[in-house]
């Protein structure tokens, strides 16, 4: 019996002391988030003309002081980023088109070629255009689109843009001319615009390969629409080179926007034609 009434004695002792380190903690937390938001607003404040702090940040715990930095440093990152990715205005040839159909993020012409189309994109549902045309209505054909991971506002070193290849020579029909060197050596430029600014490709690499199964050790170019670092770039570049059907003698360094463009080919099963290209203007 003494040892039960031990037990429960001892068991509100710990109650009473959890509720008191509770009730510390939570009215620490509240002390703090009280003078964070009473500095943010004084800051604020003191940005206008004859109006000054009342909370001095240097009578403030270093650890407190620190954290509002860390707060209002990644508020103002965040704003900073977004201002940045503000849309800029829509070149005067696409905006008729745009208004349109929004999905429009660019414009393909290969000279040689019957390729002379938009480039679409819907990020929602990759592979929508894959059997629609521009006015968002079944064609076979489909449209050129551009790959789903890639934002033309968002720094991407690679635009991966997919087209059926047609026997009638429409959309991709044509890309495969550039597996003969001489095509190539007529033509060695092409042009993708983005909505918002022109731009001339070289072409540095002209691939066939095929869609691997997920478990087979491969390069797989599909893969790299998105490439954000130079490890990941030269990466690309190096094995595009490599699997390069013949030496084009241009080649591209990091800092350099690539474009790959991609269709079915039939050397192979699930094969594919590939040609990438650099902006040099």
């Amino acid at each position: 019996m003494q040892a039960k009434k031990k037990l429960m004695a001892l068991a509100a002792i710990i109650f009473a002391l959890s509720t008191v380190l509770c009730a510390a903690v939570a009215w620490r937390e509240f002390a703090v988030s009280e003078r964070i938001a009473t500095y943010i607003e004084n800051r604020h404040a003191a940005k206008a003309p004859g109006i000054a702090a009342n909370t001095p940040k240097e009578e403030w715990p270093s650890w407190v002081a620190e954290y509002v930095a860390r707060q209002i440093a990644a508020a103002e990152a965040a704003h900073a980023e977004t201002q940045a990715i503000q849309p800029p205005e829509i070149l005067p040839q696409y905006a008729a088109l745009y208004a349109e159909n929004s999905d429009l993020v660019g414009w393909l012409k290969l000279d040689g070629t019957k390729i002379d189309y938009p480039v679409l994109q819907n990020k929602q549902d990759p592979e929508y255009y894959l059997h629609r045309g521009f006015d968002k209505n079944y064609l076979y054909a489909g449209a050129l689109f551009l790959d789903a991971k890639n934002d033309i506002l968002l720094p991407s070193a690679n635009f991966l843009i997919y087209g059926h290849n047609m026997k009638n020579g429409s959309y991709f029909g044509q890309l495969p001319k550039y597996l003969d060197r001489a095509f190539f050596d007529q033509q060695p430029i092409f042009q993708f615009d983005t909505i918002y600014e022109t731009g001339d490709y070289e072409v540095i690499a002209v691939v066939l390969t095929k869609i691997y199964n997920q478990d087979e050790d491969a390069f797989k170019y599909y893969k790299w629409a998105l490439i954000d670092n130079e490890a990941d770039f030269n990466y690309y570049v190096e094995n595009m080179k490599a699997l390069s059907v013949y030496d084009t003698g241009k080649s591209a360094v990091w800092g350099e926007q690539l474009i790959t463009l991609s269709t079915c080919y039939y050397q192979t099963e699930n094969g594919r034609c590939v040609v990438v290209g650099r902006k040099i203007d």
